[in-house]
């Protein structure tokens, strides 16, 4: 298991779609951003569970929308599941998910 990373995902939304990217414990444990753009990115970054999530318009100018969110209580301890914190793609009808990247942090 990675301790820090990065995910990009890039969407297409048709009108009244919606897309989101998410680090996904269980339906109580979540951090992520979702929108209705016709055409976006969403970047989250985890940096040894401190969280960064991030959405641009063209893939070069990020804006934040949260950053050092603190994950490290997302566990079996306080959630009473045996699962991981994993990256999740969400997307409705009439969103495709155009790219996504997945990278190892130092």
């Amino acid at each position: 298991v990675d301790r820090s990373y990065q995910v990009t995902a890039e969407y297409e939304l048709v009108e009244g779609a919606e897309a989101g990217l998410y680090l996904f414990y269980s339906e109580k444990a979540y951090i992520g951003v979702k929108a209705s753009d016709s055409h976006f990115y969403i970047r989250i970054t985890n940096k040894a569970n401190k969280v960064t999530t991030e959405k641009s318009l063209d893939g070069n100018e990020w804006t934040v929308v949260e950053e050092g969110v603190d994950v490290s209580s997302y566990h079996h301890n306080n959630y009473k599941e045996f699962l991981a914190l994993r990256p999740s793609v969400m997307i409705s009808e009439g969103a495709t998910v155009k790219a996504f990247d997945y990278k190892v942090l130092q």
